[in-house]
């Protein structure tokens, strides 16, 4: 609660006057002092300690970071990528410029839940909505926790059924045409996984969405067990290490693998039950 973290993508360290550049995403833990730093920013870091600790490792793997900068004496700006020499490329300041919007978006959103509700109600609609914990009171993380029910507030596949549900019917209203509403649909899917956070079982739902509005807009059948396993295999080869560091992805793809065989048979067993009590 008393500290932020950012993901730092190219790191330049100087080392005993020697000047080297780290591999791969480096995390940048930080005091919270009321300064926030942008995506595409360039920062120059002053005392801070370069953590490849083995016991985090399973953070480091989950994340797929080389490792992580513990709390300097000093965060400075610098510029900012696209500023500074002109060295961003298009593709990589409209990537910071999309992330800086909807961060700020998001900052928004919370604001604004926080202005309209009180606590813990505030970040309770902050978590069911767009998976936000930040605000979150301890107190209430630990009820969560202890009655097992920390899936209420992360962002899975309900949150994509609305978000295509909704962009379906607008577009519908309007007379768009099934490609116009795909590409529309899909559009949404990506913004609001990357509102969202892009955690795992965001990622899974936005991957099964769109195979879903795919097959709608191909006159397909929907497999919902294709579509879990091509999410699962695509998610595995940007990042093999999810499933053995990463909980969430098993949890989520579990529950969702759980609904797709185990409850249709028991829904077919109840219903005999409930047959069998009516006859008798």
């Amino acid at each position: 609660k008393n500290s932020v973290s950012y993901d730092l993508e190219e790191v330049s360290m100087d080392a005993g006057g020697e000047r080297k550049k780290l591999a791969g995403r480096v995390g940048l833990l930080v005091a919270l002092q009321g300064d926030v730093f942008w995506p595409g920013e360039r920062i120059t870091i002053d005392g801070a300690k370069f953590d490849t600790d083995a016991k985090n490792e399973s953070f480091l793997l989950r994340e797929n970071r080389s490792g992580t900068l513990l709390f300097p004496k000093a965060v400075e700006r610098s510029g900012h990528a696209c500023h500074a020499s002109g060295d961003g490329g298009i593709f990589t300041c409209t990537r910071f410029r999309l992330s800086r919007a909807l961060t700020a978006l998001r900052e928004r959103f919370e604001a604004g839940l926080q202005y309209a509700l009180l606590e813990p109600q505030s970040s309770l609609a902050a978590g069911i909505l767009v998976g936000a914990r930040s605000s979150t009171p301890k107190n209430l993380e630990e009820a969560f926790r202890r009655t097992g029910l920390s899936h209420i507030v992360a962002v899975s596949g309900y949150n994509i059924t609305i978000v295509i549900f909704t962009v379906s019917t607008i577009l519908g209203l309007f007379m768009f045409s099934r490609q116009a509403a795909f590409w529309t649909a899909t559009a949404f899917i990506l913004l609001f996984t990357l509102f969202a956070g892009a955690a795992a079982s965001v990622g899974r739902a936005a991957i099964m969405g769109f195979l879903v509005i795919l097959a709608q807009k191909e006159g397909r059948f929907y497999s919902g067990r294709n579509a879990i396993s091509l999410a699962g295999a695509l998610m595995l080869l940007e990042n093999p290490f999810l499933l053995r560091h990463d909980l969430g992805f098993l949890l989520s793809f579990l529950a969702t693998v759980g609904l797709l065989t185990i409850y249709p048979r028991l829904e077919e067993r109840c219903s005999r039950v409930r047959a069998t009590l009516l006859i008798a």
